[in-house]
């Protein structure tokens, strides 16, 4: 059984992981937008699938897949590092700070969701030696 501090630590990993997974969905739909806006089809394909994935997630690992597919993007030629968006410098400007936001707050993501895994598997062990000292 888990004790109070140690639930109370799972549940603050387990509100920041929420809070962060919507900052990232925020910032991709707003991408989303932006690229359709800017007749980038593929680029908002390929962001509305990762949308989908992080929506449907119902378990850390499942986030996990999602944040893989996000960080596909990025490297190697044709990847979202090499996207420009050509219109008056704006829709650049603001493609680079909705790429900067779901940069960080997948960054995030994935920090919590591995300090969440390190605390489950903490709290198990703590629980499983208090059983044995208690046998």
């Amino acid at each position: 059984m888990l004790d109070h501090d140690s639930k109370d630590n799972l549940e603050t990993s387990r509100e920041l992981i929420s809070e962060s997974a919507a900052g990232l969905l925020s910032a991709t739909n707003a991408l989303i937008d932006l690229l359709q806006a800017h007749n980038e089809q593929t680029w908002a394909d390929n962001f509305t699938r990762f949308r989908d994935q992080l929506i449907s997630a119902r378990s850390t690992r499942e986030l996990r897949d999602a944040l893989a597919f996000l960080q596909s993007f990025y490297g190697g030629m044709g990847s979202w590092n090499d996207v420009y968006l050509v219109a008056l410098g704006e829709a650049e400007a603001q493609r680079c700070r909705l790429s900067g936001a779901i940069s960080m707050n997948s960054e995030r993501l994935l920090g919590l969701l591995e300090t969440l895994s390190a605390q489950q598997k903490k709290t198990i062990w703590q629980s499983l030696t208090r059983w044995l000292l208690n046998r």
